[in-house]
This record gives structure tokens, C-alpha cells and sequence, in this order.
């Protein structure tokens, strides 16, 4: 049965509305299905209890795999009936990423749109976006870059790593 809403659940994310409809409608099936089994073994479990207080229940595993079970369709069937709002998707999807990166505490640094000296490039970007201008001088040995954002504010970068940070107030 999980293999059964795992692919419902894979399935979903591509679907139209009515497609959705359908997929909700069959995990509220599996679950009519599954709470009248779970009750089932409960009064095994009670009877069996009653009469074996020392013992183990037989199907005890089971009991927990199918209350496991209806669980996570009750938890699927709110997710696909209560959507989070595209863009808290999109940001939580791009803080997941950025941990994975950077860790978790740079990634909440770059977030709030922090500038550290020794950050690189690419974090200066996820932090602040693109520059408007990127003014590039080709050493020998090394590269560097003179970033201009808006508000008077310059990054400074030596071989993709930042070395100073100036703003004018």
C-alpha cells in the first residue's frame, strides 16, 4: 500500500485539478478501507490483553505499520487539499538549497542580504542579486572584480572572493 501512494503522491505534482480530485478521492478510499482494520485489530489487541495480560500481541506490528499508514494519508490528503501559497513554496525550496550549500547559518546571513569580507561571488549574488555593472581587471595572477549595486554600494573581489566593501553615505 505506501508503494501505492508513494506513486500517487509522484504523480500528483504533474496533475491538473481534476486529476488531483481523483488522487484525493482514492486516498480517502485506501483510508475508509484502513480504519475499519485498524478498529478490527484494536478489539483483537483489547480482548487479547484481557485474557494475556503478560502477553505479546500477535499483530502488533501490523496494528502499527496500518495506523502508520493512516497517518500519512490523512497527513497527504491535507497537504493536497491545503496548498502552501506559491511563493512560501519557491522560498522554502530555495532556503533547503542554500543550507545544503552553505550550511544553515550562512544561508539565514545571505538571506538577510549580508556582505562579509572573504564571502564569495556567488554568495554576494544569492545575498544582493545581480549587480548592475561588473567592472573586471585581468591581472597576471589574478582576477579582479568591482561590483556596482544601487545606493552607492561596491564589492570588491580578488580571484572570486570578496576583499573590501564600499558604500557612500
Amino acid at each position: 500500500m505506501k508503494k501505492l501512494i508513494l506513486i500517487l503522491i509522484m504523480a500528483i505534482s504533474t496533475q491538473s485539478a481534476q486529476q488531483i480530485s481523483s488522487h484525493i478521492d482514492s486516498l480517502s478510499s485506501l483510508e475508509s478501507k484502513i480504519e475499519p482494520l485498524i478498529f478490527d485489530l484494536t478489539v483483537d489487541q483489547n480482548i487479547f490483553n484481557k485474557n494475556n495480560p503478560k502477553g505479546i500481541f500477535p499483530n502488533q506490528s501490523k496494528l502499527d505499520s496500518l495506523s502508520q499508514l493512516l497517518t500519512d494519508i490523512k497527513k497527504e490528503i491535507y497537504d493536497l487539499t491545503h496548498p502552501k501559497p506559491k511563493h512560501q513554496i519557491e522560498f522554502e525550496s530555495k532556503r533547503d538549497i542554500l543550507i545544503k550549500i552553505y550550511g544553515y547559518s550562512t544561508t539565514l546571513k545571505l538571506l538577510a542580504h549580508e556582505t562579509w569580507i572573504g564571502m564569495s561571488n556567488e554568495m554576494a549574488e544569492v545575498s544582493l542579486g545581480k549587480p548592475l555593472r561588473i567592472h573586471k581587471t585581468i591581472y597576471k595572477n589574478h582576477i579582479r572584480e568591482q561590483w556596482v549595486y544601487p545606493k552607492s554600494l561596491y564589492l570588491y573581489f580578488t580571484n572570486d572572493t570578496l576583499t573590501s566593501i564600499q558604500c557612500t553615505e
